[in-house]
């Protein structure tokens, strides 16, 4: 039982140090700005490139098209911090509060079986 609680523990510090990793690497301002740049000039020159096949329809399509890579866009802007708190991030609280749940059982467990207590040596050799 020790055991299986000591490599929880050891589960939960390595999601945990994940997470910092994903939360503090920030994405680079210069790819981010270039990323715009080249949707913004794709989709100005596009009805060029367009208008002899489609005719009246192109500016149906431009449309379409922009609204997809905006709206790509727009998610990757939502994805870049997903341990806040607005309405669109993972629910850490709920997390939080299932991890405790567990560790609470556990440790129930523990105490009603203590002599498994003194076996702990065997994990930290």
């Amino acid at each position: 039982m020790l055991r299986t609680t000591v490599g929880h523990i050891k589960d939960i510090l390595g999601i945990f140090g994940q997470c910092a990793a994903i939360s503090d690497t920030p994405i680079p301002f210069p790819y981010v700005q270039m990323a715009k740049v080249f949707t913004i000039m794709f989709l100005y020159t596009l009805p060029f490139a367009l208008v002899t096949e489609l005719g009246g329809f192109t500016i149906v399509a431009v449309w379409i098209l922009a609204l997809g890579y905006f709206g790509l866009d727009a998610i990757a802007t939502e994805m870049e911090d997903p341990f806040g708190l607005d309405i669109n991030d993972l629910d850490t609280k709920e997390l939080v509060q299932e991890i405790e749940q567990g560790s609470r059982i556990l440790l129930e467990q523990l105490e009603k079986e203590p002599q498994m207590i003194y076996d702990i040596e065997v994990f930290f050799d």
